[in-house]
């Protein structure tokens, strides 16, 4: 069964893009629905690791990244095998996160720091990130 574990990160992003949008609420669904069933299924094709020579993967080696929208994108790791987690960082544009056009070195290198210091233990749909994190799906209870 996959565990999806969330940090404050997470919680304060989701919160500011989700609201009044019911389309990223239902892409997260799919996204939570999708890696519940297998956790290295790919979300689309956009759903893949920062570069390997890149701050992000510098500083957390497996994180990745799948686009729930056209600019913004949920970043998170996979770890585990026979119990898979799932920590979900966040939910960020292009900009956010320094991959914009043009890149912004800068907000990569401090952006990678700031996911790295990220600490989790909530469960995705537990009593604390219920109302805040959005759908959860059944497997993943």
């Amino acid at each position: 069964m996959v565990k999806f574990q969330t940090g404050p990160l997470f919680d304060q992003t989701w919160q500011s893009r989700s609201r009044n949008n019911a389309s990223l609420k239902n892409k997260l669904a799919q996204f939570l629905q999708v890696k519940s069933q297998d956790p290295t299924a790919n979300f689309g094709a956009s759903d893949k690791p920062f570069k390997s020579q890149g701050f992000f993967t510098m500083a957390i080696p497996k994180i990745k990244h799948a686009h729930l929208t056209h600019d913004l994108s949920l970043v998170y790791v996979l770890e585990g095998g026979a119990d898979p987690v799932i920590r979900l960082y966040g939910v960020f544009s292009h900009d956010d996160l320094g991959t914009g056009t043009p890149p912004n070195i800068n907000r990569q290198r401090s952006m990678a720091a700031q996911l790295a210091r990220q600490t989790f233990g909530q469960e995705l749909g537990s009593q604390n990130t219920n109302k805040q994190a959005g759908p959860t799906p059944k497997s993943a209870k």
